[in-house]
């Protein structure tokens, strides 16, 4: 910003100077040379007092939207990536386990065993384990945050949390804290859902063992 100002303004004095006379071109009255006159731009204002403070970097601009974060915020986007962001330790542990529960399931066999069920308790005990270790990091016990997320709800909070990192086109599609209490709560619901986690399994290992003929048949 200090930079353009200063192009701005020596572009104007250059459009306003006026010409000095040549040694050769005096007047008949053979006058003084004329003095030469420079008009410079009125100073402008800026609304900041200070034309160097320069626009915060994305890093910095990060850094602010993860301190100003509810708890509820930090848990949304933990549950995203404990199931979907591959690269997390928390996600690695998750996919190790279902890797050997789904041993124990049969895609052709609809009824579920006693070993299933105890592979689902086991599943919602490191579940509680993970989400428990975060919310320890982040200051938090189980029964205070579920005050900060049953608050969100009851007051239905429909507050924004504004990222300026995200586009404005897609801000819109941020949710509210409320949208996003809601979210957790469903995410324990499905979690604690003994038939729901089991025909998942199935599922799994209905893919994976058709892929194993079609890496036989190749």
């Amino acid at each position: 910003m200090f930079t353009k100002l200063i192009l701005e303004a020596a572009e104007e004095v250059e459009n306003e100077r006026t010409p000095m006379k040549k040694k050769e071109e005096k007047d008949s009255n053979n006058n003084n040379y004329q003095d030469v006159v420079l008009k410079l731009p009125k100073q402008r204002k800026n609304n900041n007092n200070n034309n160097s403070i320069k626009k915060k970097s994305e890093a910095e601009l990060y850094r602010e939207f993860i301190a100003s974060q509810t708890i509820v915020e930090k848990v949304s986007e933990y549950l995203f990536d404990l199931f979907d962001a591959n690269l997390t330790e928390d996600f690695k542990k998750m996919q190790a386990f279902e890797k050997l529960a789904i041993k124990a399931f049969n895609p052709d066999i609809e009824e579920y065993t006693f070993k299933q069920e105890e592979l689902h308790q086991e599943f919602c005990s490191l579940f509680e384990q993970l989400v428990g270790s975060f919310l320890k990091k982040e200051g938090y016990t189980y029964e205070e945050f579920y005050e900060e997320a049953k608050k969100s709800i009851d007051e239905n909070n429909t507050k924004v949390h504004n990222n300026e990192l995200i586009p404005n086109a897609f801000k819109k599609f941020q949710p509210s804290q409320k949208q996003m209490a809601e979210e957790i709560h469903g995410v324990i619901l499905a979690v604690s859902n003994f038939q729901l986690w089991a025909d998942e399994m199935r599922e799994i290992r209905r893919n994976e063992m058709e892929q194993l003929l079609l890496d036989k048949k190749k």
